[in-house]
């Protein structure tokens, strides 16, 4: 079965002052003037995973679960794990090409089926950089779009001020302080609670419309496929991509016939079809484009986006007709244009 691939695209991080020679674990903070992104685990991570991660002012903020010492070995583990999933829970924070940290969602089981966990950890060398809070605005975002969940939340410990203020930052909710609640690593410690509900997930998301590049294939490729949609002739270049917190959530085609414009397919992932992504996708293609058409077998879904059905369109889409009649089995296909004539 395929994977997810891509998760969103880069983020780019302001410069800050450095030194020179920083290095890993020299107590000194790493140049940045970067960009990251979240990714899928790849083999060559696992020399980082291991040597970040053996750190005891990491390990001590995080579950048993956590190696402590971080092993070659264990990194090889969770490797193999991570590579295994579908879709993926646990993905690289990748800085300028090198894993930085990890990151992850946990769908939980039993009872608290509906919830997920999400946890991470940035290797000490970038902290303090601004890289967590738009990470983990991210991976809520990415938890709500492929995980059939209705609340997701993270648990920071009270030795970890600097999580609870990412996660304060990322305008989550602060639900609880559980006192005493957790003993790592000989500390007794506080735990506190912060999430976010799906009711509330897309007024806090940020919805961005962007015309698609490269690093969008993988995705495209694989929810085309998903979808049964038209993928013949793939040009990136047609493709416009709607992301929430720069995690892929939709996307919409538009192929340039000479004699018209086809709004060619429109995919949403399938957990966040009741955000309106659609509709402001096309809005967005409406207001680049005086002239839209289409064919398609649900015309009252696109009556409400504006478009009209037609009985007299270009050449280019006739034969779009007989297409889609032999695909679907059917003879009601609709030649639909935008705007007002």
């Amino acid at each position: 079965m395929m994977k997810i691939p891509i998760i969103g695209n880069r983020h780019v991080i302001p410069k800050v002052s450095h030194n020179q020679s920083s290095t890993l674990f020299a107590n000194k903070r790493l140049t940045l003037g970067m960009q990251f992104h979240l990714r899928p685990v790849e083999e060559r991570d696992i020399p980082n995973i291991s040597k970040l991660g053996n750190n005891i002012n990491i390990a001590r903020f995080l579950t048993g679960h956590f190696p402590h010492p971080y092993t070659l070995e264990a990194a090889q583990k969770f490797y193999e794990m991570a590579i295994n999933e579908n879709p993926y829970r646990r993905l690289i924070i990748d800085v300028n090409g090198e894993c930085a940290g990890v990151i992850g969602a946990h769908p939980k089981e039993d009872i608290h089926e509906k919830c997920a966990e999400v946890g991470y950890w940035l290797g000490e060398p970038y902290w303090g950089n601004g890289i967590m809070t738009k990470a983990v605005k991210e991976i809520f975002a990415y938890t709500f779009i492929h995980f059939d969940v209705v609340r997701v939340f993270a648990r920071p410990y009270s030795n970890n001020p600097g999580s609870k203020k990412v996660l304060e930052k990322a305008n989550l909710c602060h639900e609880a302080t559980l006192k005493k609640s957790i003993y790592r690593l000989g500390e007794v410690l506080d735990e506190h609670i912060f999430s976010l509900l799906r009711d509330d997930f897309f007024d806090w998301a940020k919805l961005e419309i962007r015309k698609a590049n490269d690093s969008d294939i993988p995705f495209l490729n694989e929810e085309i496929k998903n979808m049964n949609l038209d993928g013949r002739d793939f040009d990136i270049h047609e493709f416009t991509m709607a992301t929430l917190n720069n995690s892929r959530a939709a996307f919409v085609r538009v192929k340039n016939h000479g004699d018209c414009k086809e709004l060619l397919s429109l995919g949403v992932k399938p957990l966040v079809r009741n955000g309106n992504i659609g509709k402001k996708l096309v809005n967005h293609l409406q207001s680049e484009n005086n002239e839209l058409y289409l064919a398609t077998v649900i015309p009252n879904y696109f009556e409400k986006l504006n478009f009209k059905s037609v009985n007299e369109f270009p050449k280019s889409l006739h034969q779009k007709v007989n297409d889609c009649a032999t695909k679907h089995h059917e003879e009601n296909i609709f030649i639909m244009r935008n705007g007002n004539f």
